[in-house]
């Protein structure tokens, strides 16, 4: 764990789902599960997508076949985020293989000067 992210947890954010908004998007990376492989997930905060198989939860998936295909792929997964979400600027968050948008990011590392906040953002 990164001193970042302790810092994080130190005001009850403890992973990405307490600092996006509603309807905000992220780009995750998982590992393999047992109804798929391994790859990256978009998802959408409280916004599950339309005709997706029930054990992906909702998420686009984008299927990881080895190792040297793990970059090409997350590119494939934010340019889909890109398409769907022009307007939003993804960023690399501190937790591993996971990019959310850069104004939920903003307003972690603004909590982060001021803990007495809401411990979510909401809508």
């Amino acid at each position: 764990m990164s001193k970042l992210t302790e810092r994080l947890r130190e005001i009850h954010i403890i992973n990405p789902h307490d600092i996006v908004a509603d309807g905000d998007p992220v780009v995750d990376y998982e590992p393999q599960a047992s109804m798929y492989g391994s790859g990256w997930s978009l998802w959408v905060k409280g916004k599950p997508f339309k005709d997706q198989p029930w054990y992906t939860h909702g998420a686009l998936k984008f299927i990881v076949y080895g190792r040297m295909d793990k970059e090409r792929i997350k590119q494939k997964a934010l340019d889909k985020c890109k398409e769907l979400f022009p307007n939003i600027e993804m960023v690399k968050s501190p937790w591993r293989d996971i990019f959310v948008p850069k104004t939920a990011l903003d307003r972690a590392m603004e909590r982060l000067k001021v803990p007495n906040e809401p411990l979510r953002s909401e809508g």
